[in-house]
């Protein structure tokens, strides 16, 4: 049986979601190279290729 203790994570988890307007994981967020600076890129839940692209694009 595999445990995963993310329990010190869950302060950060938390800072995160609420960033981005979550209550909830899972979130699929995309960072750019000068976070926090710039805000991270939020993600539908059902991504597709394409949406990651296009979400790549932005960061240029």
């Amino acid at each position: 049986m595999v445990v995963n203790d993310d329990t010190s994570m869950l302060e950060r988890n938390a800072k995160e979601l609420s960033r981005v307007d979550r209550g909830q994981l899972p979130v699929n967020l995309l960072y750019p190279p000068n976070y926090p600076e710039e805000p991270a890129i939020l993600l539908e839940e059902l991504i597709s290729p394409a949406d990651v692209l296009e979400a790549l694009g932005r960061l240029e």
